[in-house]
């Protein structure tokens, strides 16, 4: 989301990377360096946030320290407080939704409703792939659920499910053919007996942009890629297991499987 809005913006930036965030912004943004420099270096310094990488805390850490105004930029409607070791000077979030959410759990810092620039180029980009489809195609998208729910409750099974059980659930009650794309933090192979029992594809070398031009359906539990395929125009399934935490969502339109794990 972040590289989507500095596309958007004639600004001197660099940034510090880790993780999946080096290859996204090498292909968004090539031409910008990314520096070691002193956060007292800058006016602004803008991260993500996350309940398992410690590189956005720092950030925050590092700035509020420097006395240079950091905002953090959340981008998803979940387990907010479990994100913060200190507080920013601001919180920017997507839409109405993640003002309500982030003004109720995490008091203090003034939010700031600023759009959600990488769900609008996601879209644009798929609907530039659009071919036609067979009407049949479905993609599962996978999220390490069980590192967020020990991070944020101290069980890997505090939201009531596990990553790879939701998966089996789904195939259980949907059997046939899926592709499978896994999110970009968990480790390879680690659906892999999953995916040999049931003969399933797994997306290998596409963007998630590809893949969900493909598809007809895309299954997911509570994960970002959902909200991207919606806004693309696909058919999204939420497949939270019955016991599972509400969807947190917070989209009308994504069917649930299982009506008992929403809440409804």
């Amino acid at each position: 989301m972040i590289s989507a809005w500095l596309r958007r913006r004639d600004a001197d930036a660099s940034f510090r990377l880790d993780g999946p965030a080096r290859g996204i912004f090498a292909r968004k943004l090539p031409a910008l360096p990314e520096q070691e420099e002193p956060t007292g270096a800058f006016d602004l310094v803008l991260c993500g946030s996350s309940v398992s990488s410690t590189l956005e805390r720092d950030a925050v850490a590092e700035a509020r320290a420097a006395g240079v105004r950091c905002a953090v930029w959340l981008d998803h409607w979940m387990n907010y407080p479990a994100r913060f070791d200190a507080l920013p000077d601001e919180l920017w979030v997507c839409d109405e939704h993640a003002e309500r959410i982030a003004r109720e759990t995490v008091p203090g810092p003034p939010v700031i409703v600023r759009g959600n620039p990488y769900v609008e180029d996601a879209a644009a980009e798929i609907r530039a792939l659009e071919t036609p489809r067979t009407g049949r195609s479905v993609l599962y998208v996978t999220e390490p659920t069980s590192v967020a729910a020990e991070r944020a409750t101290g069980d890997p099974l505090g939201w009531g499910y596990e990553e790879r059980a939701a998966l089996r659930g789904y195939l259980a009650a949907r059997p046939g053919p899926l592709r499978l794309r896994t999110h970009p933090a968990e480790p390879e192979g680690k659906y892999a007996d999953i995916v040999a029992e049931h003969g399933l594809e797994l997306s290998a070398g596409r963007s998630l942009a590809q893949d969900i031009a493909w598809a007809d359906t895309v299954v997911g539990c509570d994960t970002m890629a959902m909200a991207v395929a919606l806004a693309a125009g696909r058919r999204v399934v939420s497949a939270i297991p019955p016991g599972g935490r509400p969807l947190t969502l917070p989209f009308t339109e994504i069917e649930r499987l299982f009506v008992a794990s929403s809440g409804a």
